[in-house]
């Protein structure tokens, strides 16, 4: 039986458009289970530009399961998080 951290990973992974990339499906599985954990409130993303951070993310924020969850930029220049516009 998959645990919860396992059901949100393949959740995010359907929101994709292509197959991830090595570090982002580290990512998404970084992101299943600190979502699912009771450790910490705030993860923090970072890494060089056109790596798939924003494509990765606008998995996520796609899913029904990242509800309660929001996202945001120190900087303000947070792209666009839709799938469309992150491919």
């Amino acid at each position: 039986m998959m645990d919860r951290a396992g059901f949100l990973y393949e959740d995010f992974v359907k929101h994709l458009d292509f197959e991830p990339t090595p570090c982002q499906d580290a990512l998404l599985k970084d992101i299943s289970s600190f979502i699912t954990s009771d450790d910490a409130d705030i993860m923090v993303v970072n890494g060089y530009a056109g790596t798939g951070k924003t494509s990765a993310i606008a998995a996520f924020k796609s899913s029904p399961e990242s509800a309660p969850c929001h996202c945001g930029s120190v900087s303000g220049k947070c792209a666009p998080m839709s799938p469309r516009a992150a491919a």
